[in-house]
């Protein structure tokens, strides 16, 4: 008998050997802080197997995954079965869930603990090509890292090796691009990132200042809760509304919509739908911090921008049939039934149309900025306007993430998710683990970032004015 095969046996044997737990479900009192082992091992395996059975079914992106599925289930397992504390095998969960690499597939902390590990400084790291940027910090840190600033190291580790060997095993992304931005940015369910830690625990930082001198600071960790009530400089990450609107120079207007998973955006943007169509010359909508949530908030405000039913989208998802897998494992089976027998069977294609919201559409130049952390719901978003005429995108490579996952809910509070749904482009062609590429790739800058000017939105105006009726284009396009 084989090594896995002799693994998967003791597992199973476990299972019936020890009891089920009686101990806390995380995130209720008397919980522990996760420093103990408390998860019986019965437990532990059947986490570990419900995941690995419903992923091995349900998750549709198999033939992108250089991965014996069955192996990794009986190394997970030993492993499980050998940790020190329930932390350590909590994490050990989260780097099982992110070998299939699509972020939508992932097994989460339970919440409990997320505030126990999930602390950072006041400072935002994000990607500016392949640096690591301090773009907003809190007034109490402002003076020891300017914004601008890029680090270089942490606790005395080069950042690219920091992030290889501390970060990224536990960050679920489906593309390079996802995996740096959300590395230094922090993902809580997985509580991952440069910065983060346990609070009042203390954080080493070796940076670029912006007047070129290399520099080594600490900084303490604050619990997540603290961020919104901080005193940022900027407006960012941690101080964003869900939906802002303004008018610009020209009759632009610039619409940003920061989330898809709270239904006021909706309702709010709704509400300027009318004021849009009288007045605005050009629109820029910005979705590049808009990590999704729900595609149907995304499609409602998108049907305000197509006068007829649009193509948006085609998916699919895998198809079981237990009697066609049993017809498809024959060797004389037929032809039909042999992708049900190897387990690559998917429904037909479907394609998923918009259709116009009531009233005139709004059909002005836009332009659509986006990033990395442009994900989820908000690629779908992107993927709707590209294909509206009058929109061009502007930014940089989106998350390359998006589809409906199954969730799972599995003993002491983790929840799992598996992409279940394979969204494409309307020709069939795949974006996830890719990204949407914009028509106009734009980059800031770490000095315009110093200086608090936004690159892409400045771009997105000069781009527009050539395109403004006749009588506006004398006027200067930036403030």
């Amino acid at each position: 008998m084989s090594k896995c095969s002799n693994l998967l046996r003791a597992a199973l044997v476990a299972i019936i050997a020890v009891a089920t737990s009686s101990a806390p479900v995380w995130g209720q009192d008397g919980a522990s802080d996760g420093t103990n082992l408390t998860v019986p091992p019965a437990d532990r395996i059947l986490t570990l197997a419900t995941f690995w059975s419903e992923a091995k079914y349900n998750f549709a992106f198999w033939d992108r995954v250089d991965l014996d599925w069955d192996a990794a289930l009986a190394e997970y397992t030993e492993r499980a079965l050998n940790v020190g504390s329930d932390i350590e095998y909590f994490r050990l969960l989260i780097e099982f869930g992110n070998l299939l690499g699509e972020a939508h597939t992932a097994l989460i902390l339970p919440r409990g603990l997320r505030a126990t590990y999930g602390a950072q400084p006041f400072i935002e790291l994000s990607p500016v090509g392949n640096d690591a940027v301090v773009t907003n910090v809190a007034r109490e840190v402002a003076g020891r890292i300017p914004v601008g600033s890029v680090v270089t190291e942490i606790d005395g580790k080069a950042l690219r090796q920091y992030l290889a060997e501390e970060v990224d095993p536990q960050v679920g992304a489906s593309t390079p691009q996802y995996q740096f931005a959300m590395s230094l940015m922090g993902e809580d369910e997985q509580i991952a990132g440069a910065l983060m830690g346990r609070p009042g625990t203390s954080v080493r930082l070796g940076f670029l200042s912006t007047d070129g001198s290399a520099r080594t600071e600490t900084f303490v960790r604050h619990p997540m809760a603290d961020f919104s009530g901080a005193d940022w400089i900027r407006q960012g990450r941690a101080n964003k509304p869900h939906f802002e609107w303004r008018w610009l120079d020209n009759d632009i207007a610039y619409v940003g919509i920061h989330v898809f998973w709270d239904e006021a955006v909706v309702e709010q943007f709704e509400q300027i739908v009318p004021e849009l169509r009288a007045r605005a010359r050009g629109i820029i909508v910005d979705v590049r911090l808009n990590g999704g949530g729900n595609s149907a908030y995304g499609d409602q405000i998108g049907s305000h921008f197509t006068a007829m039913p649009v193509p948006i989208m085609t998916w699919t998802s895998p198809k079981h049939v237990a009697a066609y897998k049993a017809w498809g494992s024959r060797r004389d089976s037929e032809e039909e039934y042999r992708p049900y027998g190897r387990g690559i069977a998917t429904i037909e294609p479907v394609v998923h149309m918009l259709e116009p919201a009531e009233g005139p559409a709004l059909t002005v130049p836009t332009i659509l900025l986006q990033s990395a952390y442009t994900y989820s719901a908000a690629e779908n978003f992107v993927l709707l306007m590209q294909q509206m005429s009058q929109v061009t995108t502007m930014g940089t490579t989106t998350a390359g993430s998006t589809g409906q996952p199954l969730i799972l809910r599995l003993p002491h509070g983790v929840v799992a998710g598996i992409t279940t749904k394979r969204d494409m482009t309307p020709d069939g062609e795949d974006f996830v683990g890719i990204g949407l590429a914009p028509d106009v790739e734009v980059h800031d800058g770490t000095a315009a970032i110093a200086q608090g000017r936004d690159l892409t939105l400045e771009r997105a105006i000069e781009y527009l004015h050539p395109r403004l009726p006749e009588e506006l284009r004398s006027i200067s396009p930036l403030r």
